[in-house]
């Protein structure tokens, strides 16, 4: 019966260590003095094998066409395990390029072990990884007292990246977060079916973008085009945001009353 226990204890410190691989959270709170608070916030994360992946088979015509719709509300289901399923580290082909200089723990990902194969079958991915989840403290600081409503926390995303055999194209985003298109400025290698396939592999490329926090679960995907033989894709990035956080309705109520005692001494 020990045993038994221990071995549970131990399989439920696996599971929750593996749950926390490829994230790293952290959050600081200090007190303003004034019923606010000063909030930092940051994630690192990075591509392994414990990033999701929803398999989005394609079939190579000319133009590149999916055999698949494009990305609908559902797709970003990732509870939803008969569609999404654990990512496979990869061994990286000899074209691409190895390593992320930004990061050694980052790694090739795709939607199977043979994604590195020179025979591999056509399958794209959209690959969902949750950089930050806004928890009960922030949602206590960022509610609106009026109305109840949420204030969203405007975060910085910095992401580090190289694909095969690329990323959106053919109607698609590259990016998405919590299910909607990552707008940027970017040089088209990454969406465009022409310069992309032969190029992108081969180099590191980056993009900053700010998204809005919501409470719960935040996830940015990342939409991998391949339209035959090796697949994958290697990512690392981080993301961050500041704040202060709205004074406690007792410490509006003390303001409020220091500053109409300061303007009835200066009356008097």
């Amino acid at each position: 019966m020990k045993r038994t226990m221990v071995l549970a204890l131990v399989m439920c410190g696996l599971v929750v260590g593996s749950a926390q691989a490829g994230m790293v959270w952290d959050r600081t709170q200090a007190s303003l003095g004034d019923g606010t608070f000063l909030v930092n916030g940051s994630s690192t994360f990075w591509s392994d094998a414990d990033v999701w992946v929803m398999e989005r088979p394609i079939t190579y015509r000319s133009p590149l066409i999916r055999s698949t719709p494009l990305v609908k509300p559902d797709d970003f289901d990732v509870s939803d395990a008969s569609r999404y399923h654990l990512a496979a580290e990869i061994t990286p082909h000899r074209d691409w390029l190895q390593k992320l200089s930004v990061s050694n723990d980052a790694v090739w990902i795709s939607v199977n072990e043979r994604g590195s194969m020179p025979d591999v079958d056509t399958n794209s991915g959209l690959y969902a990884i949750m950089i930050y989840n806004v928890g009960d403290d922030d949602i206590a600081l960022r509610t609106n007292e009026q109305d109840g409503s949420f204030i969203p926390i405007r975060a910085n995303v910095d992401l580090y990246f190289t694909a095969d055999n690329f990323l959106g194209g053919n109607g698609m985003a590259a990016l998405y977060f919590n299910g909607d298109a990552v707008t940027e400025d970017d040089n088209g290698l990454w969406g465009n079916f022409e310069t992309a396939a032969v190029q992108l592999f081969r180099n590191q490329y980056e993009l900053h973008f700010y998204v809005d926090l919501q409470p719960g679960e935040n996830w940015l995907y990342l939409d991998a085009t391949s339209f035959y033989g090796p697949a994958g894709v290697i990512f690392a990035g981080n993301m961050s945001f500041s704040y202060v956080g709205v004074p406690e309705p007792m410490s509006m109520s003390l303001l409020a009353v220091g500053a109409m005692g300061m303007l009835i001494r200066r009356k008097r």
